[in-house]
């Protein structure tokens, strides 16, 4: 526990990253059941070294010594859609779901990035408009609910939503994207 905690204190002080991995990396081969340990090396394996692989592999051996911990298989989802592996990454956003991980909006609007990807589009509509509800000004999710609505031909909702997020943000970079799909959608 100690190696872990000091780890997680170093992790980001300029300079210590590397230090923190290695505290981490021993504190769970001490004690396999840090999970707050393999969460932080997966975001770093993910984020800094650009391996989701390493971290799939990590996280797995998270899961095997944790296996009710939610935000376990809420990185191993975010990895593999990092490898666009968009069913692995569904199967285990929903065990989380299931184990009851915080839903919040990232959670909703990364699961229908998969959904999206794997063009079942009424899931990502859904998933969507549960992160909006928590979170309404989450541009991002507006925008790819914008799309989907789009590639499903559906374009009353598509300019519906654009319209929408083009009030809500009027000054900012996805009202002014809004406008301009409200624009194209027009001129066809």
């Amino acid at each position: 526990m100690k190696l872990q905690n000091k780890g997680l204190d170093l992790f980001f002080v300029t300079g210590k990253t590397k230090d923190a991995v290695k505290l981490l990396e021993q504190a769970i081969e001490l004690e396999p059941r840090l999970f707050p340990s393999y969460l932080q090396l997966c975001f770093y394996y993910v984020e800094l070294e650009k391996n989701p692989k390493k971290a799939i592999t990590l996280i797995k051996k998270g899961i095997e010594n944790c296996p009710k911990v939610p935000l376990l298989y809420g990185s191993l989802a975010d990895s593999y859609a990092q490898l666009e592996q968009h069913h692995e990454a569904i199967d285990n956003y929903n065990k989380a779901e299931v184990l009851g991980i915080e839903l919040v909006p990232p959670f909703y609007f990364n699961r229908g990035n998969s959904y999206t990807k794997l063009k079942e589009y009424d899931k990502a509509i859904d998933d969507y408009k549960k992160a909006l509800n928590i979170d309404s000004k989450h541009f991002k999710a507006w925008q790819n609910l914008i799309i989907v609505y789009y590639y499903k031909g559906d374009t009353h909702n598509a300019l519906e939503y654009a319209s929408k997020l083009e009030k809500l943000d009027s000054n900012g970079k996805f009202g002014v994207w809004a406008k301009e799909v409200i624009r194209e959608i027009k001129m066809r």
